[in-house]
């Protein structure tokens, strides 16, 4: 006994036809049979797919295809086929482009197979999936499909296949019809010209010996299901979805095979891995079980998971609210991937805010935004800095419009006065890098020294001596950076108020040049039952005065060394100093000399003997007369190349700076 390893599902529970071996010589004496089956696209599972046209196509013939074995057909053995778009397949020899009748035209190929023969176009574009033209060979089947084509010019798309099975002499032959889309779905375009041509032509176009094919006409219930012979190598299935609607259901199958003995009820392998028990029945077919457990489409040998309904890789539903992209697993398992975008230990799935860590829901402000309470403050004249006296709390959603977070401004009115330590302009176009003092006074500076840090070592030792007035309650200093009044190295007060304290503070600094202030938040100065003041002097037991305002605590609100002054004192305390007869002289006359003490670099520097054009211009003594309040400032170098009228000429003359009107600022 020899059996045919073809088969193809019949309906829907039958099993698989295979026909059994055969020898035969005329195409005429194929067997035949019809039955519904069950679609299938050819995937590409079981073997790469070859597409050979796309898209837009029409009148295509491929080259030579080897099959991968020889193929018994009409009695002949061949291993080469050639695929024209226009629905059919030939043997021995290519068709031509423009071959729409293939079993009745007189073409010398040696053979041809025909699921639909007509003038075939790629449809136009749709939903319903890619237009192609495809082969592959699966085992030993050579799988062909004309995927979404259409007859000529009409509004359609329809899908076809022709199977091979190439195993064993008399070689099997399936035509297989697919899924039709149009306006009369799910039948095709109406029309009642355009018909195909389907079936076997041999070497030539003889009916009787050469051609078996098939007819749909308009008698009775006759349709594709149920196909009678063709009468003439001519003859076609009506295909319309019009009036007398003739056309397939998808799955609709045409059988071909040779003639041949065999043994009915004898196991046999239908070639199918999605059959099981396959067994020969009568016309020679082999019929085995279809199997898909799970009812997903998919047969258990191809399927992952046979009794999940779901292929592995295809989405599913873990019923996990933290996970997301949930998958069917190698395991058949449904796995999400547990998701957590803001990484604040709540998933995306009971996250209000999924993208924002500092929140899980939107609250007051909403997803981004802050919903903490904040201090706002009013900023009328829009400098960046807002008026203390207009303090509120909100969120920053509900921050009025117009206010900011930074208070402290002193004239919220004028954008150009903001807060302590910022630029401000004092008016005066001599002085740069003008600064807020803390007490809300713009103060500029001329050149300056370069500024100590913080975080210099301190080795200069200094003592404040403060003595208020009955309101020490409004006093405070500081000793400030030069180029920046909010960095203080060291500061006293507010003190108890309602009596005079003498009080006495000790800094140790880093060398450098510094700013004193001293400010009175009442802006009456230190006059109120008593008029205070304040000395600067080095440490004991040095005790060497730096600034002296002993008694002058007429200031207002601020009492800071000024006229365009960078700073109030430098350290450490050099040895220049007025000879004891110049310090603390209250009343001067004009024509007074005022002296200093002698400087041994200064004297060194003189010319012995030398005319005024040879002494240095750059040697000498600088005399400044300040007003520790502010205001009045002169400095007036004194060096050896200037007289100023005081003889004799000697290398001590520098030391004498004259007075007259000296108290204008120069």
């Amino acid at each position: 006994m020899r059996t045919k390893s073809y088969g193809i599902v019949i309906g829907f529970a039958i099993g698989v036809l295979i026909p059994g071996p055969s020898s035969f010589a005329q195409v005429a004496n194929n067997n035949f049979a019809q039955a519904v089956d069950l679609y299938t696209p050819i995937n590409a599972l079981s073997g790469p797919i070859n597409t050979l046209w796309s898209n837009n196509f029409d009148d295509a013939v491929s080259g030579a295809i080897t099959l991968p074995n020889p193929f018994e057909f009409d009695g002949n053995i061949y291993t080469q086929i050639w695929i024209s778009s226009n629905g059919f397949i030939t043997f021995g020899s290519a068709p031509t482009a423009t071959n729409y009748t293939p079993l009745s035209s007189t073409e010398t190929y040696a053979g041809a197979i025909v699921p639909f023969g007509y003038d075939l176009e790629s449809a136009q574009t749709g939903a319903g999936g890619p237009r192609e033209v495809i082969w592959k060979i699966s085992g030993n089947e050579v799988q062909i499909e004309w995927k979404r084509v259409r007859r000529k010019g009409l509004d359609e798309a329809f899908t076809f296949q022709l199977r091979l099975n190439t195993d064993s002499p008399g070689d099997g032959i399936r035509q297989i019809y697919g899924p039709i889309e149009s306006a009369n779905a799910p039948g095709p375009a109406t029309s009642e010209t355009d018909f195909p041509q389907v079936g076997l032509r041999g070497p030539d176009n003889n009916h009787a010996s050469n051609v078996k094919n098939r007819r749909v006409t308009t008698n009775g219930n006759n349709n594709w299901n149920n196909s009678i012979p063709g009468n003439n190598n001519a003859s076609v299935c009506r295909f319309t979805g019009g009036p007398d609607a003739r056309f397939w259901t998808v799955g609709q199958s045409y059988y071909f095979n040779g003639i041949w003995d065999c043994t009915i009820g004898a196991t046999c392998n239908d070639g199918d891995p999605c059959t099981i028990d396959d067994l020969t029945y009568s016309n020679c077919y082999c019929v085995g079980t279809y199997q898909d457990t799970d009812g997903d489409l998919v047969c258990d040998f191809y399927d992952d998971c046979p009794e999940l309904g779901e292929a592995v890789g295809s989405p599913c539903d873990d019923s996990d609210v933290c996970t997301e992209f949930d998958l069917i697993t190698s395991d058949c398992e449904c796995v999400g991937t547990y998701l957590d975008s803001d990484n604040d230990g709540t998933c995306n799935g009971s996250d209000g805010c999924p993208n924002d860590p500092l929140k899980t829901a939107p609250g007051i402000c909403g997803c981004g935004t802050s919903d903490a309470i904040l201090t706002w403050y009013l900023d009328t004249d829009g400098d960046g800095y807002g008026d203390p006296a207009t303090a509120y709390d909100s969120p920053v959603c509900l921050q009025i419009i117009g206010s900011v977070s930074v208070s402290g401004d002193c004239d919220d009115s004028d954008p150009g006065i903001t807060v302590p330590g910022q630029p401000c302009d004092d008016g005066n176009p001599a002085t740069t890098q003008d600064t807020m003092s803390p007490g809300c006074v713009c103060i500029g500076y001329t050149e300056c020294a370069p500024s100590p840090l913080l975080t210099d070592p301190c080795t200069e030792n200094i003592s404040v001596y403060l003595s208020t007035d009955l309101e020490a309650n409004e006093i405070t200093w500081s000793i400030q950076d030069p180029l920046n009044s909010s960095i203080i190295f060291c500061s006293g007060g507010p003190y108890v108020a309602g009596q005079q304290l003498n009080l006495q503070a000790n800094c140790c600094l880093p060398e450098g040049c510094y700013v004193f202030a001293l400010e009175d938040s009442g802006n009456d100065g230190m006059l109120s039952g008593a008029n205070g003041g304040y000395t600067v002097r080095t440490a004991l037991p040095d005790d060497r005065r730096i600034i002296d305002n002993t008694g002058n605590g007429d200031f207002g609100t601020l009492s800071r060394i000024g006229g365009s002054q960078c700073y109030s004192f430098c350290l450490p305390v050099g040895i220049d100093r007025l000879v004891y007869t110049s310090c603390d002289k209250y009343w001067w006359k004009t024509g007074e000399y005022m002296v200093a003490n002698a400087n041994p670099s200064v004297t060194a520097d003189w010319v012995p003997n030398g005319p005024n054009n040879v002494q240095p211009a750059n040697s000498g003594y600088e005399f400044w007369f300040y007003n520790p309040n502010g205001g009045y400032s002169f400095r007036k170098f004194r060096p050896h190349n200037v007289s100023d009228n005081f003889g004799p000429a000697s290398a001590y003359r520098a030391c004498h700076i004259k007075l007259n009107n000296w108290n204008s600022l120069l």
